[in-house]
């Protein structure tokens, strides 16, 4: 990823998470703490792109998809957008699972075994 790519995508995700704030999120305070992690990040791009002497745009304007996404974000709310902002790599949407926190799906972790301990005759 260059430096101009990785100061982008911290960006667009500070960009989304303040949708998702705005959004009607019951925890607009973690998303805005987001948004100003990847600010954060952001800079850390800039500063390393900086030492390189290559050019960053003056602000960050939000590509179609991400524009798309927002307005889709304001329409149906975080929690229908869910997958789609994860496959964008936005943090944070674990508070939209349909299990409560500290509760595991059944099977997570568990180590399957075959009966009879071998492939061969299934003894």
């Amino acid at each position: 990823m260059s430096e101009v790519d990785g100061w982008c995508a911290e960006k667009r995700s500070g960009y989304l998470y303040r949708v998702v704030a705005e959004a009607g999120t019951p925890r607009p305070a973690l998303f805005n703490e987001l948004a100003e992690e990847a600010d954060g990040q952001a800079a850390i791009w800039a500063r390393y792109a900086g030492t390189k002497g290559l050019g960053l745009p003056q602000a960050y304007a939000p590509d179609v998809r991400t524009r798309l996404v927002a307005a889709l974000l304001r329409r149906f709310g975080p929690r229908a957008m869910r997958s789609v902002l994860a496959a964008m790599k936005v943090r944070g949407m674990f508070i939209y699972s349909k299990e409560e926190p500290g509760h595991h799906s059944p099977g997570a972790g568990v180590e399957h075994r075959h009966r009879g301990g071998s492939l061969e005759g299934g003894r």
